[in-house]
């Protein structure tokens, strides 16, 4: 079982899916999102209750430009993000 909250991302850099695993220590509410440079949130991979353990969504990213983006990990009081560099 996780100790902590984490998220990370494989592969990155990623064209155009990229696998997001984040961890829960405990069972709780999660939402993860991507937002690209300018602060904006561009996909909801997970939205709602979640058991704790690891857990893994993908995010297709063929619709979007190149660059980078933040998968952001928020459940109550804590938020994890990670680096993305999508090159096409």
């Amino acid at each position: 079982m996780p100790q902590e909250f984490a998220i990370e991302a494989f592969p990155n850099p990623f064209n155009p899916l990229t696998t997001i695993d984040f961890a829960l220590p405990q069972q709780t509410q999660a939402k993860v999102v991507i937002h690209n440079l300018a602060g904006q949130e561009v996909a909801v991979l997970q939205d709602g209750p979640l058991s704790a353990g690891v857990h893994r969504v993908q995010w297709n990213a063929a619709d979007m430009a190149s660059g980078t983006y933040f998968a952001v990990l928020k459940t109550p009081g804590t938020e994890r993000i990670t680096k993305l560099l999508l090159l096409k």
